[in-house]
């Protein structure tokens, strides 16, 4: 990963990550090909899962496939929110283009912050690029995916068209 964000055409600016450990170190390792300035932002870390935290996988198997409320955790209107305002203070309050360390299910989460359900779409320890793309009335980002088998290729992601549309509360949608 860090030789391919070394080889970006347009270079980060600015490093904000998740405030758990494992989104931080990712970071730091990346940011020894940047040396720019790092950012935490507790909002963009992973859901809280409530009863399901530190689950083995095969018995919350339904968190990963789906949306379902954890028991005792957050919400998914209560994460997407929460997400959205840390997307937003992350591209507000920093030097852009900005490169967001995070987690699976905060990326899965920017798609339902736009009314999309997107499991499946957003892999873990992947490179995506997001642009804004004002043309699009729904989910107003073109996405790349950076595939790193043997070589390294740039992949448009068609998020709207992989997705399925969901219905936007008033608390995603604020």
């Amino acid at each position: 990963m860090q030789n391919i964000v070394a080889d970006l055409e347009i270079k980060p600016k600015a490093i904000v990550h998740s405030n758990l450990s494992r989104a931080r170190d990712t970071a730091s390792i990346i940011n020894q090909a940047l040396n720019v300035p790092m950012h935490e932002e507790a909002d963009l870390a992973e859901l809280h899962a409530g009863d399901w935290e530190g689950v083995p996988y095969d018995e919350c198997q339904d968190l990963l496939t789906g949306w379902p409320d954890p028991p005792n955790g957050e919400t998914f209107s209560e994460f997407c929110a929460r997400i959205r305002n840390g997307k937003t203070k992350a591209l507000s309050q920093h030097d852009t283009p900005v490169l967001i360390v995070s987690h699976g299910g905060v990326f899965r989460a920017f798609g339902g912050v736009y009314g999309l359900k997107t499991p499946g779409i957003f892999r873990n320890c992947h490179l995506y690029e997001f642009q804004p793309d004002p043309s699009n009335d729904i989910f107003p980002w073109k996405v790349w995916s950076y595939d790193y088998e043997s070589t390294v290729e740039r992949v448009a992601v068609d998020v709207y068209h992989l997705s399925e549309r969901m219905e936007i509360t008033d608390q995603v949608a604020e």
